[in-house]
Order: C-alpha cells, then structure tokens, then sequence
C-alpha cells in the first residue's frame, strides 16, 4: 500500500493477470479522496478528471521511488485538477525530483 499522509488520497496499487496470457496483464490502482469512500478501481466511469490526474501523478512518483530513470515527460499533469491539487501533485514532483540519486 502507498500512503500519502500529508495529502487527501490513498492509493494500493495492484496487479492482476492470468499468467498465461501476457495479452491480459494489467495494473489496476485502488483509489479513495474521501474518508467515508471505500477504495475504488481508478475508472473513468467513477473518479474525475481531476482526481485521475492526481493519482496517476502519485503512481508515476511511487514508481521513480523504486526504478533508476534519469527523466520523465509528461504532458499536462494538471488537467483537471483543482489549484489546491495542482499545488499539491507540483510541491510533490518537486520534492520527488530533488531528493538524491
């Protein structure tokens, strides 16, 4: 489980596939924003535009935590967040990208 204590999601990443068949291998990323919710598969059908953004953005950062890559690009992270999240996901890729090796 990653947990983000200082922000207001919480996300489990797991993974699911018949280990036969490479074709249906995938990734599904558990997500909450409100204390009342019980997780959720990230969905389009389910979460905002917003809320989608940011729990890719935490993935993509839990990921760097744990594979050596020298950079990233990504292209309009903020689409659909809030300021207070867009603020949030920036301070964060900030710290992330600034922390040794």
């Amino acid at each position: 489980m990653i947990s983000f204590p200082k922000h207001t999601c919480l996300s489990t990443p797991s993974q699911f596939a018949a280990l036969q068949n490479f074709g249906k291998y995938g990734v599904e990323i558990l997500v909450k924003f409100r204390s009342s919710e019980e997780l959720q598969a990230l969905s389009a059908h389910r979460q905002s535009g917003g809320e989608r953004s940011v729990s890719t953005m935490l993935y993509l950062m839990a990921l760097q935590e744990i594979t050596k890559c020298p950079f990233r690009a990504v292209d309009e992270i903020n689409q659909g967040m809030d300021p207070a999240n867009e603020r949030r996901i920036f301070d964060l890729i900030v710290q992330t990208a600034s922390q040794p090796n």
